[in-house]
């Protein structure tokens, strides 16, 4: 008859199930990747109060590194990343064995609407609309971490070319910076893109 530990003798855990404990109890990670400083300061904003740890990337590159060193539970990504589709960057997350089994959303708008083909092609999840309240982008979140993750084989999935973007040749004449007005909550006076400015009033995000 094999050796039993003494009542009072209490196992540990390996070190893999530890630290699946630790990750489990700090709750989950989300990937923002959007080049506007308002969306960010938005998400942060309205999830604040959630059990969520919110990791930022404002390009394409960043959201790799992110996302391979932080290891998100669930990634959202702008349809329009600076030079680089979202759907490319997908797509390359997609790719990656070690990624391959977070979901990933893509944020459209009325401008950059959902393109069912593109993101089926990319393996992504879903998609999240901006602009957007406060309650849907709570709900969103949360039914984007419940629902079944689209794992695509590695065969179908094929990494878009995410790479620094070329030098732009100066224009002519410089135009002025566009300086949209600061609101009481979200300063958005640092904001770089005169596109998609929101402004938080009562819970909700306006356009």
């Amino acid at each position: 008859e094999g050796i039993r530990p003494p009542p009072s003798l209490t196992l540990l855990p390996s070190r893999v199930t530890q630290g699946a404990l630790l990750r489990s109890l700090m709750g989950k990670r989300i990937l923002v990747a959007d080049d506007s400083l308002t969306i960010q300061k938005a998400f942060a904003m309205v999830l604040s109060g959630q059990d969520y740890t919110l990791i930022p990337a404002r390009s394409a590159e960043e959201a790799l590194a992110a996302a391979k060193s932080g290891r998100p539970d669930l990634i959202y990504v702008d349809a329009v990343l600076g030079n680089t589709s979202g759907y490319e960057l997908c797509a390359t997350l997609k790719a990656d064995p070690a990624l391959r089994g977070v979901p990933v959303h893509i944020l459209t708008s009325n401008q950059n609407p959902y393109d069912e083909a593109r993101a089926l092609h990319a393996g992504a999840d879903g998609q999240f609309v901006k602009p957007f309240d406060s309650q849907s982008l709570i709900d969103g979140v949360s039914a984007a971490l419940s629902a079944p993750v689209s794992v695509p084989s590695p065969a179908a999935v094929r990494p878009g070319p995410v790479a620094t973007a070329p030098t732009r040749p100066a224009p002519a004449s410089p135009r002025p910076a566009i300086q949209p007005e600061p609101t009481a909550e979200v300063d958005t006076s640092a904001d770089e893109d005169s596109y998609g400015e929101f402004t938080i009033e009562r819970g909700k995000l306006y356009m």
